[in-house]
């Protein structure tokens, strides 16, 4: 039996899953996924190639990657998972961080690795465990989020090695490098252009040669990705969250939404709503880090109660 972890599921929340001895669990999903081992140990299968974790282990997963984790054939393999999904994360990455994340899926900058148990960043998800159980929220994603920054400054830190644009856009860098993604794809092409202090035509040729894709094309995709969001995670009407995410008409949005998903929003959030509650009651979250539950046992007989000498009478 092959379990798999969806990536809407891990998102900034922490989750439990319990693999029995002898079976397997397949990271598949579009989030960066950081799983430690709670208890008992296992293998990392990567390809041909494997790699034996134990508790404290982590086990830092690139998005779009594949990989299994099988427990061994003595014990289970409890484990506790996060993902990061770096498109939902609206105004925390600069453009060209995205750019080098994208990289690291496509290229494979970042393969599979384990952090062994004892380093500190082991020992930051021992204690987010413990955190997400007695103050979740706004604490715990704080936590998450520094974690998985601190494990992927490599990966930023190649992008910034290579840079190929030369001199002439090198304000252009700089704003990619100082502009959250949020602002920069709120505002039109010729407010960016002044700041670069160049043509707008130029601007956009700049911009469609780091990216790939116009810079219309890469705000509706933003757009597009911060409707998911609120459809999955609000019961905000269909018509609001086309006004939030800036569209300028429900027909737009409908139509923008179909041609980016196949499916019209009300469907969209339909579907993976029934997907999410499905898999949330398949999948009941475990506290690996919690004292396991055992039955009473039962009461011993009371004894019977001594007589009371005073009140018998004398025969």
């Amino acid at each position: 039996m092959l379990l798999t972890m969806q990536s809407f599921c891990t998102h900034l929340t922490v989750h439990q899953s319990l693999v029995r001895a002898g079976k397997e669990i397949e990271s598949r999903t579009t989030a960066w996924t950081f799983l430690r081992v709670c208890a008992g140990e296992g293998y990392l299968m990567n390809g041909n190639q494997s790699c034996e974790v134990g508790p404290g282990d982590v086990v830092v997963v690139p998005a779009a990657a594949t990989v299994c984790l099988r427990a061994s054939l003595l014990n289970d393999l409890r484990l506790c998972h996060f993902g990061v999904i770096t498109e939902q994360l609206a105004g925390f990455f600069t453009m060209e961080e995205q750019q080098a994340l994208h990289r690291a899926m496509t290229h494979s900058i970042q393969p599979p690795h384990v952090i062994q148990r004892g380093k500190a960043a082991a020992q930051q998800h021992a204690e987010l465990c413990d955190l997400s159980q007695h103050a979740p929220g706004i604490l715990a994603r704080t936590a998450m989020l520094s974690l998985a920054v601190g494990t992927l400054r490599e990966v930023f830190a190649a992008a910034i090695r290579s840079s190929d644009l030369g001199g002439s856009g090198q304000k252009f860098l700089d704003l990619l490098a100082r502009l959250p993604e949020s602002e920069l794809l709120r505002r039109s092409g010729r407010e960016l252009a002044g700041e670069c202090g160049c043509t707008e035509r130029h601007f956009r040729r700049l911009f469609h040669r780091r990216f790939g894709l116009s810079l219309k094309q890469k705000q509706i995709r933003w757009r597009i990705e911060c409707a998911k969001k609120l459809l999955l995670e609000t019961e905000a009407k269909i018509i609001e969250i086309a006004s939030q995410c800036g569209f300028q008409s429900l027909g737009q949005f409908n139509h923008t939404f179909k041609e980016q998903t196949d499916m019209p929003p009300s469907r969209w959030r339909k579907t993976f709503a029934t997907v999410k509650a499905k898999h949330d009651r398949q999948h009941p979250p475990l506290c690996p880090r919690q004292k396991i539950y055992h039955p009473r046992k039962p009461a011993p007989a009371l004894a019977a109660p001594e007589p009371n000498l005073r009140r018998m009478k004398k025969f």
